[in-house]
């Protein structure tokens, strides 16, 4: 759908990608109260009304603006639940309530998208359609057999009415935020939440597999019995070790958990290629003796510039206008060059054009998926009065005005995984709507020199991080790719007062129960990005104040981990090789989950925003998965060439020329939030900044 069709007007094709599948992002929450007896019944149900008062206000609510829910019911005469969500609508004619009961009594939270897996019909509600799936289960092995089925992130809650258990999970990457809390021995509750509430005894619920609480158990007073049905394989494709018994440790917080043999299939259908590097596997094509073979390597190790110089030269005598790129070849550095010289090889232009196919349509996927509305259009457009929704006739929905808002935002350092991603969402996102670009800065001090030697140096509040400028630079190149695009830079300048105040007030509550000083720079930074309140260059050639309307947000997580794109990955292959960067990229998406997408999600979608991440998508990793890794990169070429090569060589190809041979500059370094506090701290730290966390 990227070529829109020319005989289709404007307003009649965004009605018809307005009224497709509904999708939704939501804050859930589950409580257990245990041992409630039957004289007690009445003065419980108005505690958990306020209960869920507390709750609808808290900042689990601020997830899902649009709606919120819940549901009280008792089990036997033991246990009363708690049920609630809040709901940010995505796609559909109206807003979904949840929890979503169905005619059997089953209960359905649901945070996610289905963009693969099980079938939606257009006007349906993917949500309404899951739960029915579900429903016509009656089994754990059918139950598990449509969660595993679905491609896209989420995270979920599940009542069985008729088995009398609580089903939930997040899926194999973690992309959706899911904690929970275990105080059955001393308040009798066993809790689930999207964000953590009220305390600090939250913790993540591993993302490796189902989890099934079974109600019908007789001790639950005294101890929580969930049984775990464990993923067949990591995301790396390392199979899962089955051990039978008790576990108790880690994130299990004393449950009493069981592993059960059954497994649950990932959704991943291709393990990483671990085979190392043959001497004729990494021979190309040299672009110094044009015609010899010769490893390509050798340039990376050129420190000298003569030696640069001489490469240079012999670079030159190529026949470059052989090779067809997209744009017109201006630049002569070494780097352009070089990713010419692998473009020559007919392996490497084949990769690179699966590549870009393969991500284009997790793009597509991202973009699509919604509205196409602004908040304030779609707020305007849907009522929810879902009776009143459902009378409007397709004529009638056509006749609604059409939003020319920014429907989509990119968290923008104008670094190579952004800038691809705005890239790509140009090529489906109608010609008048414009996209935001959100780059933040945190304010740091630059000294001024004096004119005098009398004089003592001063210094200059300034917004100009690393990231600031690499954004500006990427939105001129897009700019100059994609002129007919609207493309909103949106420049978020915070000051370290406004910092302190919104961390001790918000972000710290969103960032636990991760802890440490990376979590907090990473959380922090996130936060202001994904809030996207700043300054926009204006027509009449001045900055104006600006907010993002866009309520998805599409974040490039996932491409380092995946394309030896951090610095540790070049230390272990400086010191074993490619068996040792092997191991490293393993180890990378193997703990992803674990490492900063629940936190990330929690963060972001604080300002009632959905993040997306194409590089996650579920066909992009198994593309990934499936090359060996000297054809994604080769870390004996220097940086900013050698990591994320197959991305950057993606990069090159689609005429982003500056974006291919930028270095990898950690967010926390280019937007300098780590500027604003102590220099001494490390990442792995505890951060005293986000204990004693202010509960809202």
């Amino acid at each position: 759908m990227h070529k829109l069709k020319r005989k289709v007007c404007r307003d009649e094709y965004l009605l018809e990608m307005h009224f497709q599948i509904s999708s939704m992002m939501c804050g859930i929450y589950a409580c257990l109260h245990v041992s409630v007896p039957s004289n007690e019944k009445s003065r419980s149900t108005i505690n958990c009304v306020c209960h869920c008062t507390h709750i609808k206000d808290s900042i689990l609510k601020r997830r899902g603006p649009d709606a919120s829910s819940s549901k009280i019911i008792y089990i036997r005469d033991k246990v009363k639940a708690i049920f609630f969500a809040s709901v940010l609508h995505l796609r559909g004619t109206s807003v979904v309530q949840q929890p979503y009961e169905d005619s059997y009594g089953n209960l359905l939270l649901w945070n996610g998208e289905i963009f693969h897996g099980l079938e939606v019909d257009d006007e349906e509600c993917d949500t309404a359609r899951l739960s029915k799936c579900l429903s016509d289960v009656r089994c754990s092995e059918g139950f598990i057999k449509v969660i595993s089925s679905i491609k896209g992130p989420w995270s979920f809650i599940y009542w069985q009415e008729d088995t009398k258990c609580l089903w939930f999970g997040r899926d194999i990457f973690g992309r959706r935020s899911l904690l929970w809390k275990n105080e059955i021995n001393n308040l009798g509750t066993f809790s689930l939440c999207s964000v953590g509430l009220e305390d600090r005894a939250w913790k993540e619920v591993p993302a490796d597999g189902l989890y099934c609480l079974d109600l019908n158990e007789k001790n639950l007073e005294k101890n929580i019995n969930i049984s775990k049905y464990s993923w067949n394989c990591s995301v790396s494709g390392k199979a899962s070790d089955w051990t039978s018994g008790e576990v108790s440790e880690g994130n299990f917080m004393d449950f009493h958990s069981y592993t059960s043999e059954q497994w649950v299939l990932s959704p991943l259908k291709c393990c990483l290629n671990d085979s190392e590097p043959r001497l004729e596997d990494v021979v190309v094509v040299s672009p110094v003796d044009c015609g010899q073979l010769k490893r390509l390597s050798g340039i990376g190790s050129l420190k000298d510039n003569e030696d640069k110089e001489s490469v240079s030269k012999q670079l030159d005598q190529m026949d470059l206008n052989s090779y067809n790129v997209e744009s017109t070849l201006e630049s002569s550095s070494l780097e352009d060059k070089i990713f010419i010289s692998y473009l020559r090889i007919n392996k490497f232009k084949s990769l690179v054009s699966q590549f870009i196919e393969v991500l284009a349509e997790a793009v597509k996927l991202r973009v699509l998926n919604q509205p196409l509305l602004c908040k304030d259009c779609l707020c305007n457009l849907i009522s929810n009065d879902t009776d009143k929704s459902k009378e409007m006739t397709r004529k009638e929905r056509k006749k609604m005005p059409v939003c020319v808002h920014a429907p989509i935002a990119v968290m923008f350092s104008g670094g190579l995984d952004s800038v691809i991603l705005a890239y790509l969402a140009d090529r489906f996102l109608p010609r008048h709507l414009p996209i935001d670009l959100l780059n933040v800065a945190f304010e740091h001090k630059v000294r001024m020199q004096s004119t005098s030697k009398k004089e003592t140096h001063s210094s200059e509040t300034t917004y100009d991080t690393p990231d600031r400028i690499t954004g500006k630079e990427g939105v001129n190149e897009l700019s100059m790719l994609k002129p007919h695009r609207k493309w909103n830079f949106v420049e978020i300048n915070i000051t370290r007062n406004e910092l302190q105040s919104q961390r001790q007030d918000c972000i710290r509550q969103l960032v636990y129960p991760c802890a440490t000083v990376l979590d907090d720079s990473l959380g922090c930074a996130s936060w202001f990005a994904a809030r996207g309140s700043g300054v926009i260059w204006s027509d009449s050639n001045s900055y104006e104040p600006y907010t993002s309307p866009a309520r998805v947000v599409l974040l490039g997580m996932g491409a380092d981990e995946q394309l030896a794109g951090y610095s540790r990955h070049r230390v272990k292959f400086k010191n074993k090789g490619w068996k040792g960067l092997i191991e490293e990229v393993a180890l990378e998406i193997d703990r992803i989950s674990s490492r900063n997408l629940g936190r990330d999600d929690r963060v972001i979608t604080d300002h009632g925003r959905e993040g997306r991440f194409p590089y996650l998508d579920e066909s992009v990793v198994c593309f990934l998965n499936s090359l060996p890794m000297w054809y994604k990169a080769d870390l004996s070429l220097p940086r900013g060439v050698g990591e994320k090569l197959l991305l950057r060589l993606v990069a090159f190809q689609l005429g982003l020329k500056k974006a291919a041979s930028l270095p990898k500059r950690a967010m926390q370094f280019g937007s300098r939030i780590a500027k604003t506090e102590d220099s001494k701290e490390k990442g792995s730290d505890a951060c005293g900044r986000l204990k004693q966390t202010k509960m809202i």
